[in-house]
């Protein structure tokens, strides 16, 4: 491997490179894995979850293919642990944006997408993505609420912490939920990770939403009510 194509980036980088390499193919990986790599041979041993944070090199370096078993292995960058390292399992951090849209009755709207990639694909879900390192997640909310539907605020309030085992299928995350209202000709456009953006009322949600996002919707709606 040339030293030059040593890149490290996190977790979260590495899964927006994995949506642009394979695209529709992306179903097949099943779980992310990282490997360690031996200084003798760089023959990688078995290794363990890869949470965001963690060092590893670009998958663009590595040609991240699945195995047969669609388990996709990426190998951890050597070098010296830096200092004040945690060995410890860390949670990925993510960011879900509820936007309300002023209607002309008093049923508001939310804006919602339709996912492009696994897991859920072609779900509905709410705008929303993994934090890059380096940023917090109400700047994370305000950057994928843009990408995935072209809406521009930055007036967004915090409805809470969702962290419920099991709530990703793709391993251990943690989201930050966010709030905020635009006014009555706001457009949307679908971009980045969704296929197509929609206002729904909010009493006339589709069925079998995302992850837990019909539970973060819920806790939106009773501050919203509250607020009024």
């Amino acid at each position: 491997m040339d030293k030059s194509e040593n890149t490290h980036k996190s977790v979260g980088d590495c899964f927006r490179e994995l949506f642009k390499k394979y695209g529709d193919k992306l179903p097949r990986v099943k779980l992310l894995t990282y490997s360690h790599m031996s200084a003798s041979n760089e023959n990688p041993s078995t290794g363990g979850k890869a949470y965001l944070g963690q060092p590893i090199i670009s998958l663009g370096k590595v040609d991240p293919t699945p195995n047969n078993n669609g388990v996709l292995v990426i190998k951890k960058a050597k070098g010296p642990k830096p200092a004040f390292s945690y060995d410890y399992p860390r949670p990925a951090l993510t960011a879900d944006i509820i936007i309300f849209r002023e209607t002309s009755h008093k049923t508001p709207e939310i804006l919602l997408i339709k996912r492009k990639h696994e897991p859920f694909e072609n779900h509905w879900a709410l705008p929303g993505g993994f934090c890059d390192e380096g940023e917090t997640s109400h700047e994370a909310a305000i950057r994928e609420l843009f990408e995935e539907t072209g809406c521009k605020t930055d007036n967004l309030m915090a409805v809470g912490v969702f962290d419920t085992p099991g709530r990703d299928p793709r391993g251990w995350t943690v989201s930050v939920a966010y709030t905020g209202t635009v006014p009555m000709d706001t457009q949307a456009t679908a971009g980045d990770d969704a296929k197509e953006a929609r206002w729904f009322l909010t009493d006339g949600l589709p069925e079998n939403l995302a992850f837990d996002h019909e539970a973060i919707i819920r806790k939106a709606v009773q501050i919203q009510n509250t607020n009024r």
